[in-house]
């Protein structure tokens, strides 16, 4: 089990050198008017309440597929626009009328990069900077 994390929101000791305000500690004790961390060179430092706020540990966000599948056109028109590709294709979507629902905001991502795109057969977008592809 990881210890609890806290971060220093107020510094009541200008002298010590051992936090900062915005440091970042894990809890090794409490006591009651606050916790007892391992200041920057190790040693024990004592915090007042008012010296802290908890830091929540980050939740992973899914996310979703739509999300996902713009988020990777956007990527693609970029390596095109950069010259790192010539073309480029889309994942594939499940259904004609799935790619089909996307399509306004992958014209917006492919104006954004000076890309243009097609339709290419029932489940693909096509990338590209010349008319020849």
């Amino acid at each position: 089990m990881s210890k609890k994390k806290i971060r220093i929101i107020k510094k009541n000791d200008e002298f010590s050198m051992e936090y900062q305000i915005g440091d970042v500690f894990e809890i090794d004790s409490t006591w009651y008017g606050g916790v007892n961390v391992r200041g920057v060179s190790g040693i024990p430092v004592s915090l007042d309440q008012d010296e802290y706020e908890e830091v929540s540990e980050r939740e992973s966000r899914p996310i979703d597929e739509y999300s996902y599948r713009l988020g990777a056109i956007d990527c693609l028109c970029e390596m095109v626009a950069e010259g790192e590709k010539n073309h480029a294709v889309s994942r594939k979507f499940d259904t004609k009328e799935e790619r089909d629902y996307s399509e306004e905001e992958v014209k917006k991502i492919c104006e954004k990069y000076g890309v243009l795109y097609k339709k290419k057969e029932e489940h693909f977008y096509m990338f590209f900077i010349d008319e020849k592809n």
